[in-house]
């Protein structure tokens, strides 16, 4: 009899609780940024960070764009940082990214954004991302390094290697963790990643555009939002004086 209470019980409430575990997932279209902006204020979320703006020499026969791959991939296998090198000036940020690094420190800053804990690519530009943005690179996680620098039968072993980085981030209650790195880390062997993308093309980010991941009790990930610019970021929730 109390069985038979208990499965009618489960069954009359199921859809409610279910409505409300996913009650992130149905936010209008068009209040997406704003609650997604505020959730990021709350903290307890990993943020994944492009990089800032690096030299690209689309159009240059000298040094052609797809080189860049090789230079990370170099430097990863020889221990050696950009900064140090000749080739640093392709695979570190310019001028204008590491303004670009300072603005998401400043920005989180006076929103009072907390952070908890940092892991970075270790190319050039993502430790540098990460260090003018937060005052330190963090702990370096090579799977964390675009995958057209990794030969294509290990992107898989990359890819599980992540998830067990993401999982061992520290996520501090009311801050949120860090991952800065590279723009279509996160759709390669995205079955692997995530249980649920509820964003779409997570390459679709201009320089410093982030991405909001959900670590569910269940050590679940949930790609949630995507800033595509931080400005979209930054319009939903900064707010300014008049004088």
């Amino acid at each position: 009899m109390k069985r038979n209470i208990f499965m009618v019980f489960f069954l009359f409430f199921m859809p409610f609780l279910s409505a409300y575990a996913d009650s992130k997932s149905n936010v209008p279209q068009s209040l997406k940024g704003s609650f997604w902006a505020n959730e990021v204020l709350k903290g307890g979320y990993i943020l994944h960070f492009r990089h800032g703006e690096r030299n690209r020499y689309t159009t240059s026969p000298r040094t052609p764009e797809t080189n860049v791959s090789s230079f990370d991939a170099v430097a990863l296998a020889l221990g050696l940082k950009g900064e140090n090198e000749d080739f640093g000036i392709m695979t570190c940020l310019t001028d204008e990214g590491k303004a670009e690094a300072k603005l998401v420190g400043r920005a989180f800053e006076i929103l009072g954004v907390g952070i908890s804990d940092i892991i970075s690519s270790p190319s050039c530009r993502a430790r540098q991302t990460a260090y003018f943005a937060f005052g330190t690179e963090g702990r370096i996680v090579n799977s964390l390094l675009h995958r057209t620098s990794v030969r294509f039968d290990q992107h898989r072993d990359f890819t599980v290697n992540l998830r067990e980085n993401m999982l061992k981030l520290n996520l501090a209650p009311g801050k949120n963790a860090i991952m800065s790195g590279h723009v279509g880390t996160l759709n390669y062997g995205e079955d692997i990643l995530f249980e649920k993308n509820e964003v779409g093309n997570m390459g679709d980010r201009d320089d410093i555009g982030f991405v909001v991941i959900e670590k569910t009790e269940n050590n679940t990930f949930i790609a949630r939002y995507m800033f595509k610019h931080f400005a979209h970021f930054t319009q939903q929730v900064l707010e300014l004086p008049l004088n």
